[in-house]
This record gives C-alpha cells, sequence and structure tokens, in this order.
C-alpha cells in the first residue's frame, strides 16, 4: 500500500507512543497561514526546539512569519492535540536526523525551477500543498524531494484525516545535503490542475462583475459560477487559451447564449489554424 489514512485521535496517539520510545518526530508548519496557526504554536509549545527557515535567506524580513521545522517531543503535547487537527496544515515527519542537520536541506528546497529555468518559492511546507503533489510522485522522487524525512503524515483536506507515507526502509546514516531548488516536471503541475482552474474561474468572475456587470447580474451566483467554469472550459476545448480571448468569449455566451458558437458562419472559425486570431476578427465585425 502506498499510503494510508489514520483519524485524528490516533494521529495524537502514534506521535506520542513513538516519543517516549524515543524516535525523532519533527513538524513542518506553515507560519505565514492567516489563521493563527502561529499564533497556537507559541501559545501551546512554548518550550519547543524550533528553527525558522526564513532565518537567513532572502526571506527573512518576513520574520516572525516564515515556515517553521519544529522538534516534537513531550511536553509539547498541548500543541500536538492542538495541531492534530487537519486543518491546521501541519507536516509531521520522523528522522534520524537532528534538527540542525535538517536545517540547510529544507532552506535550500524553498526554491523549484520549471523548464524555462525560471525559479519560483515552493510551498513544500503547506500541508495541502504536499498532500496534492504527493500521490503524482514516484517513490524515488519522494525521497528526493523530502530527502531527511523517513516516514510522513500530511492532512488531508478531502477526508479530514491525516495521509501516512512510509519514505525510506532503512534510517539514513548521514545527513543529506542541502537542497538544490526542486525540479517541477509537467505531471507534477497536473496535480494542482483544479486549483489553477478554481483561481482562474474566480478571475474571470471578478472581471465580469468588474466590467459587464449588466450582464453578470442577470444570474444567480451559483448559476453564474457554473456558467462561468462550462465556458471556460468550452473556449479552451475550441483553441481559446488567452485571457482576453476567454473573457470575450463569456461575454458572448452571456449575450447571445451557452452556444452562440455553433452558430455559422462563426461556427467554421473553430476548424481554422488560429481560431483565436479569427474569434478576435469576428468581434471586431460585431462591433461593442
Amino acid at each position: 500500500m502506498d499510503s494510508w489514512l489514520i483519524n485524528r485521535p490516533e494521529l495524537a496517539e502514534a506521535l506520542l507512543e513513538d516519543i517516549e520510545r524515543p524516535k525523532r518526530w519533527f513538524a513542518l508548519l506553515d507560519g505565514t497561514r492567516p489563521d493563527g496557526a502561529l499564533t497556537t504554536f507559541f501559545l501551546h509549545g512554548p518550550e519547543a526546539d524550533y528553527y525558522p527557515l526564513f532565518a537567513g535567506t532572502e526571506l527573512a524580513p518576513c520574520l516572525p512569519y516564515s515556515a517553521y521545522l519544529v522538534a516534537v517531543t513531550a511536553k509539547e503535547y498541548p500543541w500536538v492535540e492542538q495541531a492534530s487537527d487537519t486543518r491546521t496544515g501541519v507536516i509531521w515527519f520522523r528522522s534520524s536526523q537532528s534538527m540542525r542537520q535538517q536545517i540547510p536541506y529544507w532552506q535550500g528546497r524553498m526554491r523549484a525551477s520549471l523548464n524555462d529555468a525560471s525559479e519560483w518559492l515552493f510551498r513544500y511546507w503547506d500541508g495541502q500543498v504536499l498532500n496534492r503533489l504527493l500521490p503524482v510522485l514516484s517513490l524515488r522522487e519522494r525521497a528526493q524531494l523530502l530527502g531527511p524525512a523517513e516516514l510522513l503524515v500530511v492532512p488531508d483536506p478531502d477526508t479530514g484525516c491525516w495521509r501516512y507515507y512510509q519514505l525510506a526502509e532503512q534510517p539514513q546514516v548521514r545527513a543529506p545535503e542541502p537542497a538544490s531548488p526542486w525540479i517541477l516536471q509537467a505531471h507534477h503541475l497536473a496535480a494542482f490542475q483544479a486549483q489553477f482552474q478554481g483561481l482562474q474561474t474566480e478571475d474571470f468572475e471578478v472581471a465580469l462583475w468588474e466590467q459587464y456587470s449588466d450582464l453578470a447580474a442577470r444570474w444567480h451566483p451559483l448559476q453564474f459560477r457554473r456558467r462561468v467554469e462550462n465556458g471556460l472550459n468550452q473556449g479552451r476545448r475550441l483553441g481559446l487559451n488567452q485571457a482576453h480571448g476567454l473573457l470575450q468569449f463569456l461575454v458572448a455566451q452571456l449575450r447571445w447564449g451557452m452556444d452562440f458558437w455553433q452558430q455559422p458562419p462563426l461556427s467554421e472559425i473553430w476548424t481554422t489554424a488560429n481560431p483565436e486570431q479569427e474569434f478576435r476578427r469576428w468581434l471586431a465585425v460585431q462591433g461593442p
């Protein structure tokens, strides 16, 4: 089995049982969240051994808002109870390495590189990001991404439970080298396609309300969201990829109906070499 689910009481029990043996458990805490996760940590785990991973990096001006690496011990029991709610987004993992050994590695993972060599902030410390990414990674990729971790527990918001991953069969003998930027492949990004499309849909909704409020106001908000989603999907299938073309496609649907694009002579442009350009020309003839 690749991974398995455990509920909140099982997580707290497993962590505290292992701590008492003892084994080394750690947590990655997203201290940039607006929901007070960082305040909860300082309130319930004031004696914890922790390190803000933004310290000493170009993100240091953001402190105290930062990703935090936390060494979990029995004295953090009050915080463990609070943070075992999946809504906190905490990531738990077990490692044979000390916290100090791990810091350079996790700091080196804060950037991701795309195929065009551009680099972006990589929020691996966000439990929801990691939960989406892990299922599309091979076992080898998981081990490469999460070098110090031997066992990992991430929140699964779809079930309200925690997802448990075994990453390494044998404990590592020595600390991993500091990581270089993680290279994001196309299949990695596919894991976030639904979220990307959701954000795009929201952006187009806002644009329609700001620029074409008379058309948008004709629809119930729930119906309007569905029409925007369906319209974007249809526009992409017809070959429209640029934001301006998609927005005008949505406007045309609101004015002339969802199936306006099937009416001649417009129906003929979707089979041309450049439907985006032909659609703009057609719109220019129609006028504002």
